[in-house]
């Protein structure tokens, strides 16, 4: 239900850069700009290494480059991170109106690559955040992902805008109920299963999942996502306690999970029925 970057920790980048051949770096796509703070007091990470061979998905987001300034994407296109390799987040988070998942008064900021707050002690994560979790997944139309932390709602319309069957699970009856409506008016309905329960649990009626993110941070991983991930899938989900939370993007083996990427991130506390996680 919230998420900021911190720090970029050790990482194996999830995107490929296509430059050019013979253009100076500052001519590239605005995905490859290079490390620097941001006002937040997060980074944006620096220049991946380009790719020996690029394939058509490579030349497809090198396409897209040149095409974000004039899709309306929910954040200046000069603040996009490089860990970005699909282009169809980029796609879906250029059709999902931010805008509408926050109150009127904040529209201006929902353009923003910040978190905002919702209510209830909830924020919508940073749209840097919501890119990067989306793109570790690695699913494609058709898939199955669990979510839990329903919040907004707006992490669940970007996988259902992608073609992805979403179950989601809110512990907040209100947020859930609100999340519903905004889902339903984007005619993502039939894409989108809401529940309200307690996330530690998952959802058991839709597994094996394809992926399975987490929007709030439990101390520790829950064994329940694990068992209902599918093998060879993905968990994205922030673990640790305030303060000390690291993203981390598992993925499940026959003999176990496999850690692919790791970040340092703020998110809200995964809540049990009064308790935190």
């Amino acid at each position: 239900m919230c998420g900021v970057i911190i720090e970029q920790m050790a990482e194996v980048p999830l995107v490929f850069t296509y430059p050019r051949p013979g253009r100076p770096r500052q001519d590239r796509c605005p995905l490859l700009q290079d490390r620097r703070p941001n006002r937040h007091g997060g980074i944006v990470p620096g220049v991946g290494v380009p790719p020996k061979d690029p394939s058509h998905e490579g030349l497809r987001a090198a396409l897209w480059c040149s095409m974000l300034p004039a899709v309306g994407l929910p954040f200046p296109v000069e603040r996009l991170p490089v860990a970005l390799r699909d282009p169809r987040v980029l796609e879906a988070m250029a059709k999902v109106p931010r805008a509408r998942f926050v109150s009127e008064d904040l529209g201006e900021e929902a353009e923003a690559d910040v978190a905002l707050p919702i209510g209830f002690g909830q924020t919508i994560s940073q749209p840097y955040v919501v890119a990067y979790m989306t793109a570790a997944l690695r699913v494609s139309p058709g898939h199955r992902v669990l979510e839990i932390g329903t919040g907004s709602g707006y992490q669940a319309a970007v996988l259902a805008t992608m073609g992805v069957e979403v179950y989601t699970v809110e512990l907040l009856p209100a947020l859930a109920e609100r999340a519903r409506r905004l889902v339903d008016d984007l005619g993502l309905a039939t894409r989108v299963h809401f529940k309200v329960g307690d996330g530690w649990h998952g959802w058991p009626a839709g597994a094996p999942y394809d992926g399975v993110i987490c929007t709030a941070a439990p101390t520790s991983i829950p064994p329940a996502l694990i068992e209902q991930l599918g093998l060879g899938r993905r968990l994205v989900i922030p673990v640790g306690p305030t303060g000390a939370q690291t993203l981390r993007v598992l993925e499940k083996g026959e003999t176990g999970l496999t850690e692919l990427h790791k970040l340092a991130v703020a998110f809200v506390p995964l809540v049990r029925a009064g308790i935190e996680a």
